[in-house]
């Protein structure tokens, strides 16, 4: 009975207390309750963050290596100077690189186009983004489709007329839908699409496939000169299963240094 009683006249002390300090008591509660929605935003913050980081490693593949002339990221005190010498990949490497390891689950030989404009009738599209690839590119990157399919390894190999487009792409061209089977303009050249990305909007690292033409390595071959430096190219390995990045890439520097016959100490082009 004491113990209800005290709780009782605690009860009636603070209720009167509030009542009486009502700018204080709503001050007080204003506090309390920013402090919590801060909490629960810096966690949802770090939660998209992490989200979006691990979208992208998963894009990528937790043991690829990339080979190409310049790192991904430059500063004021990168040496320069010592890139600018570097060779791109060439379509040799490429095919010596295939032949040779023992570590890769596939190989792909890819490059940039650059920005171009896209045609479909009267419908058109300025800087999309033009990518060409050889056929084991759909293992070395992980992408969805919305509608169609990948290359075939006759059509990789024949340097068919064939694209898969992003998914801004084909809403752009095709409103109305339908992309699968129609013939868009690229460079002069008809080309039929036979696959759509899966939409993925803009990751941590800026990497999507929305605004992106992805064509045949041997198509590109007959309309430009793809070892051009202009475009870019690089050379990316994805280990088997089971082997860390750190095997992989311990042997493609291996292999790197034999195929281009570097003395011990002289860098290669691993980013």
């Amino acid at each position: 009975m004491i113990f209800l009683k005290l709780l009782k006249e605690s009860f009636l002390f603070a209720y009167d207390a509030l009542r009486q300090n009502k700018l204080r008591t709503f001050l007080s509660l204003l506090g309390v309750t920013i402090g919590i929605f801060t909490i629960i935003s810096v966690f949802s913050a770090v939660d998209t963050l992490k989200n979006n980081l691990q979208k992208s490693v998963n894009k990528l593949g937790s043991n690829s290596i990339y080979i190409q002339k310049w790192p991904w990221v430059n500063n004021e005190d990168s040496p320069w100077w010592k890139y600018l010498q570097r060779p791109d990949p060439k379509i040799r490497e490429f095919d010596e690189l295939v032949r040779r390891s023992q570590t890769a689950l596939a190989v792909s030989y890819e490059i940039n186009i650059d920005n171009r404009i896209v045609k479909y009738q009267s419908n058109t599209v300025d800087g999309a983004q033009i990518d060409a690839a050889s056929h084991d590119h759909d293992k070395t990157w992980n992408f969805d489709f919305e509608d169609g399919r990948y290359f075939t390894e006759m059509e990789s190999r024949a340097g068919s007329p064939v694209t898969v487009i992003g998914h801004d792409i084909a809403k752009d061209l095709f409103p109305d839908g339908g992309a699968v089977g129609k013939q868009i303009k690229i460079m002069g050249r008809n080309i039929t699409v036979i696959g759509v990305f899966k939409k993925e909007g803009n990751d941590i690292l800026g990497i999507s496939d929305d605004k992106e033409i992805l064509l045949p390595l041997n198509f590109a071959k007959n309309v430009i000169d793809v070892q051009n430096a202009n475009y870019n190219p690089q050379i990316v390995v994805r280990g088997r299963n089971g082997i860390s990045d750190v095997e992989v890439e311990s042997e493609v520097r291996g292999l790197m240094r034999s195929i281009r016959r570097l003395q011990p100490g002289l860098m290669i082009t691993l980013p």
